[in-house]
Order: structure tokens, then C-alpha cells, then sequence
């Protein structure tokens, strides 16, 4: 499978594979790249507005799924959300802010 870098000089988007962190994450073809940040990751939106961000990082610290959700809670949620599970080394959240439906999902590995 191409990595995401060579896919986006392409202009194609199918699948995506990021070697680096090893993730893989299938879009539909309706969803156009923005300009990567290495900071920010990857992201794509489409006409109706529908935005998803990709982003990968080194778990220098040791994080675990419980913390990742503390953050997330604390933050990006702010106390509001509706689905909060943690199975095994990943977490997923969902919930509401500013009208939009935002749907995090993390999994933690070990630094490498």
C-alpha cells in the first residue's frame, strides 16, 4: 500500500498507509487533502464540510488510553460527549461541540 505522502503528490487518495506510525485508514474518494502540517498531521474535507484529521506521534512519555481520554476530556470535549470507550490499548469519543459532531479515536503503542 503507498504511504500517505506519495498518495497526496498524486493526487489520489484510496487508502492511506502511514509507515512512520503504522496506521491505515480507508476515505472516500469525495474527500480532498489540505496542505500536510507536521505538526497537525493530514487532513481532508469535503463539499458538505465534513473535515477529518490524521496525525500520529511518539508515545515518549508513556501515555496510556486513560490518560489520552483525560486530555480529551478536559479539552477538546469539554465534559460533553456521548460515547467514551476504552478496549484494550485504544480509545474512542464522540460527542458534540459548536454544532459538530467530533469523533476521536486514539490508539496507544509503545515508544519505538
Amino acid at each position: 500500500m503507498p504511504d500517505a505522502r506519495a498518495l497526496l503528490e498524486q493526487g489520489r487518495l484510496p487508502d492511506l498507509h502511514e509507515p512512520r506510525f503504522s496506521f491505515s485508514l480507508q476515505l472516500p474518494k469525495s474527500m480532498q487533502a489540505g496542505d500536510p502540517r507536521p505538526e497537525d498531521g493530514l487532513t481532508f474535507t469535503d463539499v458538505a464540510g465534513a473535515t477529518v484529521t490524521i496525525s500520529g506521534m511518539n508515545n515518549v512519555l508513556g501515555s496510556t488510553p486513560s490518560d489520552r481520554r483525560q486530555l480529551a476530556l478536559n479539552t477538546t470535549f469539554a465534559g460533553r460527549w456521548s460515547l467514551d470507550v476504552i478496549h484494550s490499548n485504544a480509545l474512542t469519543l464522540s460527542g458534540r461541540r459548536g454544532g459538530k459532531i467530533i469523533y476521536l479515536h486514539t490508539v496507544v503503542g509503545q515508544d519505538t
